[in-house]
């Protein structure tokens, strides 16, 4: 790195308030911390120019020091390289290039959290499966009721239209037992 590189990236790192030693995660974190501060929307001041033009160098500073770390995989603070680790076994941040491995604690807690997902999705599909089920059943069972009380009915009205002429016919049967003697 030449001397005019190295100034630059004193200068960003100067900009952002980032100490000797910094990991790339505390300066993303600095960053952010800058930002929040500075941003022209959020910014309490009077003088709202003055705050655009931080937040202008401190993107600028930010964006720098990002390439340079996207280039050279090292922080701009230390002078080794990080190695490549193995893809299937690790990976890297897709904006940052921040290196990560598998054994870390946040992808132990992404896997959890996929398998109570996965675990919440199965109980979920089985549930909807079991109501289903039981609405199928039910939908069954009410044809069937449908079906007995159409068949009761119709038994019911030609057995009602059956008394009701055999009824009528005792009715008239009386009647005409009654005129007779009536007449004799």
């Amino acid at each position: 790195m030449s001397n005019t590189e190295q100034q630059q990236t004193d200068l960003c790192l100067k900009t952002l308030e980032i100490k000797s030693g910094s990991s790339w995660i505390d300066i993303e974190k600095q960053y952010r911390a800058l930002v929040q501060i500075w941003h022209p929307d959020r910014y309490s001041g009077e003088d709202n120019t003055y705050a655009q033009d931080r937040f202008i160098e401190i993107n600028s500073a930010f964006n720098k020091l990002r390439d340079d770390y996207r280039k050279t995989g090292k922080t701009p603070l230390s002078s080794v390289a990080k190695p490549i680790p193995n893809k299937s076994a690790s990976g890297s941040h897709v904006l940052t290039g921040a290196q990560f491995s598998s054994n870390s604690t946040s992808t132990v807690a992404n896997r959890n959290h996929i398998l109570k997902v996965a675990a919440l999705f199965v109980g979920l599909t089985l549930l909807v499966t079991l109501f289903w089920v039981l609405d199928k059943q039910l939908a069954e069972n009410n044809r069937e009721r449908a079906l007995i009380l159409k068949t009761t009915d119709s038994s019911a009205t030609n057995s009602t239209k059956i008394n009701t002429s055999h009824t009528n016919d005792a009715a008239a049967n009386k009647f005409k037992l009654t005129s007779a003697e009536n007449s004799e």
